[in-house]
């Protein structure tokens, strides 16, 4: 079901990442397998940086992710999780192999001016389904924008 006017006239920034994490997680590993390039990645003990570039530490695990927001210009939610769905489906099977005991999960970025009951992200029953086959949970990142922040 795509989404109404009403509930995209309020939306702001509106992306999906799959992501994969690992202690010992290589993600060129990862790349290899699955022929995808991430959108971002790093290898346990790498150095983490802030929004300034600063190193603030160094990561704990390996990661690798894909994100719509380069690729995908839409306020419904579930073109995003279409596309990637299509792009890491036909490679659930090698994702489950290489990595058996990652974490994966889809992480949802929404941004809204009007957030009340019934105008969060919905979710259509073929991503539910794509993402269930990829073995992802869902985690939902929702903030509140006013008007002069859209």
């Amino acid at each position: 079901m795509a989404i109404s006017d009403e509930h995209a006239s309020h939306s702001g920034r509106v992306a999906v990442a799959f992501v994969i994490l690992e202690r010992n997680l290589d993600p060129v590993d990862i790349s290899r397998v699955i022929g995808v390039l991430p959108t971002a990645c790093a290898r346990r003990d790498e150095q983490r940086h802030n929004g300034n570039g600063e190193v603030v530490g160094t990561w704990n695990e390996g990661w690798w992710k894909l994100s719509t927001a380069e690729h995908i210009d839409s306020e419904d939610i579930n073109d995003h999780f279409r596309y990637l769905i299509a792009v890491l489906r036909p490679h659930a099977q090698a994702l489950h192999v290489a990595c058996p005991d990652a974490e994966t999960f889809f992480d949802v970025l929404w941004e809204a001016s009007a957030l009340r009951p019934g105008t969060g992200p919905m979710l259509d029953p073929d991503c539910i389904e794509g993402a269930s086959e990829l073995g992802g949970g869902i985690g939902f990142d929702i903030y509140q924008l006013d008007d002069e922040d859209r």
